[in-house]
This record gives structure tokens, sequence and C-alpha cells, in this order.
């Protein structure tokens, strides 16, 4: 029998775990908003809940997982988002979702946990946010994730060899992938990049075989236009851009994805004050947002996006 436990924003309820008779029931242990949650807290979860498919520490206080956590050999679920954790010291190898990163509330500064061993984690679904610094970081067991459907990375600017290794090993996930994200970050500091100058270049990259099952995908940071490769993604329904900086030539390619229903431009996704959507273009689009204030006009030609139905 499957036992579930919400403790959110309850402390007195966490101080009790040590010490509920039902603890090593517990299948299911969601502490998500439980600021006052520490990390001996954890340390008792771990050590007596070992049955546990399923821990959310979403938005509480803790900095880093105890080795006790390495107990949980049934976890499929780990959320570890809006928490300070950076580093996963362990292998769970029945872990099919793993969700992490925290954003600060102004939305400027983003930081997340490092990519973790995957060589043994087979069965993982959502990978999403991981950081990758090195191709030492696990990138190359990435195309062996063969069930994965959702992946989220994270990158520090100015390593575009890693942004083309992470290309190579989506190549091999074609038959798998429905959604991706690509987020770039500046330096140690982890604030979204202001200058448009610098950066990654998506627009040279290349891919024999691409996702082309892809429905979901979120640009941030990336610059220097889009890849060819996308006009090949005709399953593609939402896009979400900021920080792109892109030109009317992007708008264009947008434009030609059959499968396109929802599109997103949020702060500094394009360059030009104005922007044209052309006849015949955005064939099934059906809902079009613009975030901030940077577009000063824009035209409708008839005949464009004729299922628009939200603006």
């Amino acid at each position: 029998q499957n036992e579930f436990l919400h403790a959110c924003r309850d402390r007195s309820l966490v101080e009790s775990l040590a010490t509920h008779p039902g603890l090593h029931l517990i299948n299911v242990l969601d502490l998500e908003g439980c600021s006052g949650f520490q990390a001996k807290d954890l340390k008792v979860i771990c050590t007596r809940a070992r049955h546990l498919t399923y821990l959310s520490l979403r938005d509480t206080g803790i900095y880093h997982l105890p080795k006790q956590i390495q107990e949980l050999h049934n976890l499929q679920t780990l959320d570890i988002r809006q928490t300070n954790v950076r580093v996963l010291n362990v292998v769970f190898p029945r872990l099919k979702y793993l969700l992490a990163g925290k954003e600060a509330p102004s939305g400027e500064s983003f930081s997340t946990v490092k990519m973790p061993d995957i060589s043994f984690m087979t069965d993982m679904e959502v990978l999403y946010h991981v950081e990758i610094s090195s191709q030492d970081d696990g990138l190359i067991d990435l195309g062996r994730l063969r069930r994965l459907r959702k992946l989220g990375v994270v990158f520090n600017r100015g390593r575009v060899d890693l942004m083309k290794f992470l290309l190579s090993q989506i190549q091999m996930l074609e038959s798998c992938l429905r959604s991706l994200s690509i987020r770039i970050i500046e330096g140690a500091t982890g604030s979204e990049a202001e200058n448009s100058g610098s950066g990654y270049s998506l627009i040279d990259s290349h891919m024999l075989s691409p996702p082309r099952l892809l429905q979901t995908l979120n640009v941030r940071g990336a610059r220097g236009g889009l890849p060819r490769w996308m006009t090949e993604l005709h399953q593609l329904a939402k896009i979400t851009l900021r920080e792109t900086y892109l030109t009317e030539d992007a708008l264009r390619m947008l434009g030609s994805l059959r499968g396109l229903q929802c599109l997103r431009f949020l702060r500094k996704a394009l360059t030009e004050g104005t922007i044209i959507f052309r006849d015949s273009e955005f064939k099934k689009l059906v809902d079009l947002s613009f975030e901030g204030s940077y577009l000063s006009t824009v035209i409708f030609d008839n005949g464009t996006a004729p299922k628009l139905e939200r603006v």
C-alpha cells in the first residue's frame, strides 16, 4: 500500500517525522515550501524512509544532500528546484525525473545543480535543468538515455565546444526527445547576459539527425540566429525565446514551421523595433505573446497566422 505525506510549510510536521511510526511505509514525500527544513531532517528521512519513490525538496532551505540519500534505492523522482543544491554525487539507478534550478525573483539570475553521473541512470525521462561545464560532466552519456523526453541544460557563456558536443548527443535522442531547454548564463555570477555582442552562435551548428519529434523548445541567452536544422522540426508546437536578439531572418524561419501553435517572445528576444508577419506564414499559430517594451510596431500581412486567437 502506498503512503503519501505532504509536509508543505509545516515545520512541526517535519520535526515529528523522526518519530513518525509509519515513516518506513512512506513512498511519496512532498516538502515543497518548508523553509525550515534542514539537512539533519533529510538524514533521518533517508535513513528510515528507504522506500521513497518521490521526494520533493522544492523551495526548502536545503543547500546540500547528505550521504544518507544514497539509501533511497527506489527513488524515481527528485525535485530540488528553488534550492541551493549544486552537487549530486550519488547514483539513483531507478531515477526517472530530476528537476532542478533556482531562479531569482527578478528573473535575472539562475543557478542549478551540476550534471550528475547519469551513466547508470538509463531510465531517465526528465532531466531539467542541469549545468554542464565540461565534457566530463556526464555529457558523453547523454545520448544513451533513450527514454529521455524532456531535457534542460545550462551552459556558461563562452563554452561553444560544449554546445556542439551537446547537439551531437541530441542527435542520438531523435526518437525520444520531446522538450528541450537551452539556457546560457554569465560566468560565476549566474546572471543572464545583457551584451548582445558575445556568446553562443547556434546559426552555424549542424545536425544530420535533428530531433524531429521535438514539441517544445525554450532558448535563453543563445545568440547569433537560429540554425537551419530547425526548419525540419515540424512537430514543434511551442517555442519560447528570451535574450536571443533575433533578426527578421529568424522570424521567417519560425514562420515556416508547420506545427507551431504557441510562440513567446520574451525580453530581448528580437533586435528590431518593428516586426512583420508575412503572408502564408505561421499557418497554425494560435497563441502569440510579447514581453518587454523593445518592440514599437507589429505588422500582420493579409493571410498570415489565419488561426491566431490570442496576442
